[in-house]
């Protein structure tokens, strides 16, 4: 791991350098996983695709002088408006895992969601950082365990409870399975305290519908989340939304954000990309609703097209673990320093001295794949 500020500057010139390092320093099962989608990964490909096919238009004789990339959400300035996404499992990457990512968050002055599946308690790692914090919640099999999660997170200072609502049944890559990888048996600190009932998921045609689906989140459990969540006053944001449909619902449904995403092309594949959805939801729902872009992210430029095409803000999740990966807390920070950076040279020449600024008259091409 590299503990050398200097040595990672050199080593690490753009954000995607973080992979090229991770791939050298983790095992080849784990980084399958950390890289892989599901199924073919066609929605990876697409992902990837879609930010490939977008043309930027420069401006660059605009005055930029007084620019500024900064983000502001319910009062609170972000330095840009990047947030880490929930990855769960960190310490197969980092002995300081979660912790180290909220730390480097809160260096750059940027935000961090954290994943029920953590490898630390929501109350640890809300302990450690004093930044601002999102608690991401799955759904789990009794309502009551969940309800007790989002008090948890409400009692530990969390500024927004993130509810993912596409991944009730997910696969790890094929790549990933084929090399032997398997993730940690034990249950993540998290739901310790919560009893594990299981149904069974005999190989038949039970497997998925009477089996995983029957415990698996739904419009009328979602519906109590979320009166739940607003009842103790804190601010419910929904991940993995494609649907236009589904957001302008959830939208009558009182939340406060949308976060447009396939799951990094980890759940449905041949799902569409994010990016190519996200003007779509924008239009059924809105300009005032608040709408992150997850899944795709590599660069500042891939930032600056999200927020081009409708976005408030994105997350980063695969560049966020590499770094990680590499080089702990110093890695993150670095990386979304990095990403900052990019973002801002790509506002300048595109003639956006802030984020209002940027809209879809910079995009010379659709993103649509």
């Amino acid at each position: 791991m590299i503990t050398d500020y200097q040595q990672l500057q050199r080593q690490v010139l753009c954000a995607q350098d973080f992979e090229t390092l991770a791939q050298t320093q983790l095992d080849e099962a784990l980084f399958a996983y950390i890289a892989g989608g599901s199924g073919r990964e066609i929605s990876l490909q697409r992902n990837l695709q879609a930010f490939s096919n977008v043309r930027l238009l420069p401006n660059s004789l605009q005055n930029v002088a007084q620019g500024s990339s900064a983000w502001y959400y319910k009062n609170h300035r972000f330095s840009a408006p990047i947030f880490l996404a929930p990855v769960a499992h960190q310490r197969l990457l980092n002995e300081q895992a979660e912790i180290a990512s909220a730390q480097g968050a809160e260096a750059i002055e940027q935000g961090m969601i954290l994943s029920t599946f953590s490898s630390y308690s929501l109350e640890e790692v809300a302990q450690a950082s004093a930044g601002w914090q999102a608690f991401q919640l799955y759904h789990q099999p009794r309502i009551e365990d969940s309800m007790d999660l989002i008090r948890r997170a409400k009692q530990a200072g969390y500024q927004a409870l993130v509810i993912t609502v596409d991944a009730p049944v997910q696969s790890v890559s094929l790549q990933a399975r084929k090399l032997g990888f398997q993730l940690p048996q034990a249950l993540p600190p998290n739901l310790e305290d919560y009893p594990n009932p299981s149904v069974e998921l005999a190989k038949d045609e039970s497997y998925i519908f009477q089996g995983i689906m029957s415990q698996a989140l739904n419009w009328q459990t979602l519906t109590q989340l979320i009166e739940f969540a607003k009842n103790l006053e804190i601010e419910v944001w929904i991940k993995g939304v494609l649907n236009p449909q589904q957001a302008l619902r959830l939208q009558q449904l009182g939340v406060d954000a949308l976060i447009v995403s396939n799951h990094g092309g980890r759940a449905l594949d041949q799902a569409p990309s994010s990016l190519q959805m996200l003007p779509k939801i924008r239009q059924a729902v809105g300009a005032e609703m608040t709408i992150l872009l997850d899944s795709g992210i590599r660069s500042g430029q891939d930032i600056f097209t999200a927020l081009a095409n409708g976005a408030d803000a994105v997350m980063i999740g695969r560049l966020q673990v590499y770094a990680l990966a590499v080089a702990g807390a110093l890695g993150v920070a670095h990386l979304l320093k990095v990403l900052t950076e990019e973002l801002q040279m790509t506002m300048a020449l595109c003639g956006c001295a802030s984020l209002h600024e940027i809209n879809a008259t910079q995009i010379l091409e659709s993103a649509d794949v």
